[in-house]
């Protein structure tokens, strides 16, 4: 059973900066929580990419959302789509040819959750 972190990722705001920050370890531990097996290497691009997503973020927060009227859908009227209709599509010999694994005429995946 892998082992989880006591922290989360709520914990590494930095006192006065107001920018979200993880830590490679904090990002290692959090892999290890989503049971991704990710390398030292990928950790290394994987920590400036996280890090710069939570500074977007930050930033979206500081946005001023006290002024006008909150909306549903951006358009003006509504949106217009298509009817739905309904269309040939492939084979299902031919999209299941491709399947490294079938079972039943479905795709076979490999099981991701531990028991």
């Amino acid at each position: 059973m892998p082992k989880y972190a006591t922290t989360s990722c709520c914990s590494t705001r930095k006192v006065g900066s107001g920018l979200l920050s993880l830590s490679a370890q904090q990002v290692k531990d959090l892999a290890a929580q989503a049971l991704l097996g990710v390398t030292e290497e990928e950790i290394g691009v994987l920590s400036p990419a996280i890090n710069q997503t939570l500074q977007s973020i930050e930033e979206i927060r500081k946005a001023p959302v006290s002024e006008g009227e909150p909306t549903v859908n951006g358009g003006e009227g509504g949106e217009r789509l298509r009817a739905d209709q309904v269309c040939l599509s492939c084979p299902q010999e031919a999209v299941l040819s491709n399947a490294p694994k079938q079972f039943d005429a479905c795709f076979q995946t490999p099981l991701v959750l531990e028991e």
